[in-house]
């Protein structure tokens, strides 16, 4: 029995040669590698059959609805295509689905780089990632520091591992190389996305490693353990950030604000409110003209152009100069809460020209909203055969219809 359970162990251990040695053979030529255990001699003129075509075009339709979902996604799968099909076999079914990929992304590409926005400028090549004085020095200090023992890890198992198994390790190398050496937007941060997935195909090799030291001796168990808690306490550093986070939650149901925003104004309509990431008004399904500018910014949108129009229309003294902006704009009404008052960036807020010339349609007395009051923008026809050339818009002498009240 332990003769047979030997032999099995040897047959176990070549079988996996046997197959590196079939794909290396038919590497070159692009064609599939002979079917996993047979002859050397019989895998290299008996091909194993091909994968299913429809995997291979399944794979390129969804790579190519990445653009919309998250750009960089895109881009790092573009490149891992493309450097499977330079160091894999099936070359024709991968170079088919990078070729579908491409169709289906590329017009999306196009499309998110028209406009007035800064993406023009980008993909541009910049050195360093987020490293300051970026020599070849300090950025291999960072990125020591930044995964400390995993670097072991990665290094074991790329030595332990087959040919094979080692291109995929080279393959996913060039994600580093792409988050270090090139800038895809006004922001440099968002670099880190590749890194991200780097990890996620190293931490491959780690794996392997670990089980190899394990399987190993007692003395691969004994190193195993402080190079296991060491990542771990890594991980767990990472936690900290989320929870320190802030966090706010909003009562959807039942809520005045909401219900009023659903029940008395359009989706289509606009809004100007305080700088938000998220409130009432963008969950109740309205559009507001100039909210948190992160993220807008980072995609490369004049977002500075906006806060312009923003000041100038909060800030305002001349009603006709303000009303014009609001027209301009597309914004049908406007809101001043606390945080528009309170805002570093409205040092002069005119909050008297509103409660004077406009329409209050909702308030908030008891301050449940931060006290907050909507004005409803007039419309051209509104005020039309009331303006004459020099006149300012006439004050308004009640409430618009339909004006709320927070009870």
């Amino acid at each position: 029995m332990a003769r047979k359970r030997r032999r099995s162990e040897a047959v176990s251990a070549v079988e996996p040669e046997l197959q590196e040695g079939a794909a290396v053979a038919t590497a070159g030529s692009g064609d599939p590698p002979a079917e996993a255990g047979a002859p050397s001699t019989v895998a290299a003129r008996r091909p194993a059959p091909p994968p299913p075509l429809a995997g291979f075009v399944l794979s390129g339709l969804l790579i190519g609805a990445l653009p919309f979902w998250n750009g960089p996604v895109f881009v790092v799968a573009l490149l891992l295509v493309a450097l499977l099909f330079l160091l894999y076999p099936y070359r024709r079914y991968v170079f088919l689905m990078g070729t579908i990929a491409v169709i289906v992304g590329l017009p999306q590409i196009m499309l998110w780089r028209t406009g007035e926005t800064e993406m023009q400028n980008y993909p541009r090549l910049y050195w360093g990632y987020t490293v300051e004085n970026p020599t070849v020095a300090r950025v291999l200090e960072y990125l020591a520091f930044s995964f400390g023992t995993k670097w072991l890890l990665i290094a074991l198992g790329a030595i332990l591992a087959t040919w094979f198994q080692r291109r995929f390790l080279v393959v996913s190398f060039s994600l580093l190389a792409l988050a270090l050496a090139v800038q895809f937007n006004i922001e440099i941060y968002s670099n880190h996305k590749f890194i991200h997935i780097w990890i996620i195909l190293v931490n491959l090799a780690v794996a392997y490693a670990f089980v190899r030291l394990w399987r190993w001796s007692t003395v691969g168990r004994i190193l195993v353990v402080p190079l296991l808690v060491s990542m771990t306490l890594g991980g767990v550093i990472d936690l900290f950030p989320i929870r320190n986070d802030g966090h706010f939650a909003y009562k959807v149901q039942g809520d005045l604000l909401i219900n009023w925003l659903l029940t008395e104004t359009k989706p289509t309509d606009v809004f100007l409110t305080h700088t938000s990431v998220l409130d009432r008004f963008l969950l109740a399904g309205r559009k507001i003209f100039y909210g948190h500018a992160y993220y807008a910014w980072s995609a490369g949108y004049p977002t500075q152009q906006r806060l312009v129009i923003y000041k100038r229309i909060y800030e305002g003294r001349d009603p006709k100069e303000v009303l014009k902006l609001l027209w301009d704009n597309n914004i049908s009404y406007v809101a001043i809460d606390g945080e528009v008052r309170h805002n570093p960036d409205l040092a002069h807020l005119n909050e008297a020209l509103f409660k004077e010339h406009f329409a209050k349609v909702f308030e908030d007395p008891d301050g449940r909203y931060y006290a907050l009051t909507v004005y409803k923008v007039p419309t051209k026809e509104e005020f039309l055969d009331r303006w004459l050339p020099g006149e300012c818009v006439p004050p308004v002498s009640r409430p618009a219809a339909g004006a709320a009240q927070s009870e």
